[in-house]
């Protein structure tokens, strides 16, 4: 499951990008004991980049959403996952928003 989310995270950042290297502009998906390490990382990113990580957290929450109402998730993963990509959005908003002089 997610590894699908991560894919779709990752094509909407080679559209947002025209098709160039999503890698170079995308944290990754962090859950769990990764999320923890992932915070405690405080090397700077550029705005550019944090824009980008947040646009492909809104694409993976876009595709849990169809998923689940399409029926090909439950309730509680979709919670589960939804919970994972608030905490990922918060982080990088916050980090985004540390930038802002």
């Amino acid at each position: 499951m997610r590894s699908k989310i991560a894919r779709i995270q990752h094509e909407a950042l080679r559209e947002r990008n025209g098709s160039g290297d999503a890698r170079r502009d995308y944290i990754g998906v962090a859950t769990g004991a990764d999320f923890d390490a992932a915070a405690e990382d405080r090397r700077p990113l550029s705005a550019e980049h944090l824009d980008a990580t947040i646009f492909a957290i809104r694409a993976g929450r876009a595709e849990i959403l169809r998923m689940y109402r399409a029926g090909h998730v439950s309730d509680a993963i979709m919670r589960k996952i939804e919970q994972d990509l608030d905490i990922q959005e918060i982080v990088a908003e916050r980090r985004r928003d540390e930038r802002v002089p």
